[in-house]
């Protein structure tokens, strides 16, 4: 498959221009990342709970929420136990996050009541 034209190329132009926008606005920045060895019940508890959304959600007809997805992917990462474990997670959630990007290009909007604020 070619990625170098098409809608995963457009959808990652455009992350890359805002990547180049956030570098001009910020500059470099480094963060402290969570503290893997010491996550607290409450963060198990929201993932626990988002796997239980994406489960029963799974089971519909339309299958698991966009939102839904990405959160379990946002928290799984926020719970990772090494700092590879977090990368991997990141790249996943990076690569929902495109995926959602992808569906927008191609105006396939499932939910009817969506509104566009354009």
């Amino acid at each position: 498959m070619n990625y170098n034209d098409g809608p995963t190329a457009a959808a990652l132009i455009d992350i890359k221009r805002e990547r180049l926008r956030q570098l001009e606005k910020w500059g470099k920045q480094s963060r402290t990342f969570a503290d893997f060895h010491t996550q607290g019940p409450a963060e198990m508890q929201n993932l626990n709970m988002m796997r239980t959304l994406y489960d029963i959600e799974t089971t519909s007809a339309d299958g698991p929420r966009w939102d839904t997805i990405l959160g379990e992917e946002l928290l799984e990462a926020r719970t990772a136990g090494t700092i590879e474990e977090l990368r991997t997670e990141l790249v996943q959630s990076a690569a929902v996050i495109v995926a959602m990007i992808e569906q927008i290009d191609r105006q396939e909007y499932i939910n009817p009541d969506f509104v566009d604020y354009k």
